[in-house]
């Protein structure tokens, strides 16, 4: 994965962590295992009304725990754009168009929110670290410094927007 690298006089800075995709995979491996087992011991004697239900969570829990962890994706960015690397394809989106970036759980995964019609996704979810509480001042700093970036690319689209509508107005 890569850290930065430098092309065309801008630099692109990963959001996503050394080993996020890795802990992606290794999860959405091991949490249907793990779930399944969880479950296979807990019938193992019959089934009694409250190991059906005990079993029952571990399913709602495991399938909430893999839908979080499908959502994660390779983050990159520069002064314009949002590089989003998905099975070696990267999409790239302006930065106007997210609306938010919001911390989504303890464990440091961080959610992207965008405006409806820039992308045909409405939010995706990127892992800065993967010992977030205890380098969370470290993660903090670089997303807020993606935020500055951010507001400085929504300021400049404002920007050219009110050019490009005083110029049409003024030919009118």
């Amino acid at each position: 994965m890569l850290e930065f690298y430098n092309c065309r006089n801008f630099t692109m800075q990963s959001l996503s962590g050394k080993f996020a995709l890795s802990y992606k995979k290794l999860l959405l491996y091991l949490i249907p295992a793990v779930g399944l087992g969880i479950i296979f011991l807990l019938l193992w004697d019959g089934l009694p009304v409250n190991r059906i239900f005990a079993g029952g969570q571990v399913i709602f829990f495991c399938y909430i725990l893999f839908n979080r962890i499908s959502l994660l994706k390779e983050v990159s960015y520069d002064s314009e754009n949002l590089y989003v690397i998905e099975n070696n394809q990267q999409e790239i989106i302006p930065l106007e168009a997210i609306s938010t970036v919001e911390l989504k759980s303890i464990g440091g995964q961080w959610d992207l929110n965008f405006k409806p019609g820039y992308t045909n996704r409405n939010k995706l979810a990127f892992l800065p670290s993967l010992i977030y509480p205890f380098n969370y001042k470290k993660t903090e700093k670089m997303v807020n410094a993606f935020r500055k970036e951010i507001s400085i690319a929504k300021q400049r689209a404002g920007k050219t927007e009110n050019i490009i509508n005083g110029i049409c107005s003024s030919n009118s």
